[in-house]
């Protein structure tokens, strides 16, 4: 199965603000910030009326206080288990739902299916 353009540079955009920030796990909080830097999805949290800027700025905030910071010059990061869980769901979502390419409402729904959420 496909992936929209968004979904696609959301996905890789996600792994670079690891990378950018020296976290050793890729987060579905990396992955929300970098669905955040996406003008359609930005806009369309600000229509519902959220507060995109705020979740950006805790987002941040929540890196500092608990991601591990990875000393290594060079390293991939790895996807955590919540990680592949929101990946995984949006695909199973995109599947069930006829869907020939994965977008950011299956993402959102693989967001909302983790446990913690």
């Amino acid at each position: 199965m496909k992936q929209t353009p968004e979904t696609e540079q959301a996905l890789e955009r996600a792994i670079q603000i690891a990378v950018e920030l020296k976290h050793r796990y890729v987060t579905p909080e990396h992955l929300l910030l970098a669905m955040l830097e996406c003008e359609s999805f930005y806009t369309l949290l600000k229509e519902l009326d959220g507060h995109p800027k705020r979740l950006q700025k805790n987002i941040r905030k929540y890196f500092e206080k608990h991601a591990e910071v990875w000393e290594k010059s060079e390293f991939a990061p790895v996807a955590t288990n919540d990680m592949e869980q929101v990946i995984n769901y949006a695909y199973s979502q995109a599947e069930v739902s006829g869907r020939e390419a994965v977008d950011f409402s299956h993402l959102l729904a693989g967001f909302l299916a983790l446990e913690d959420s």
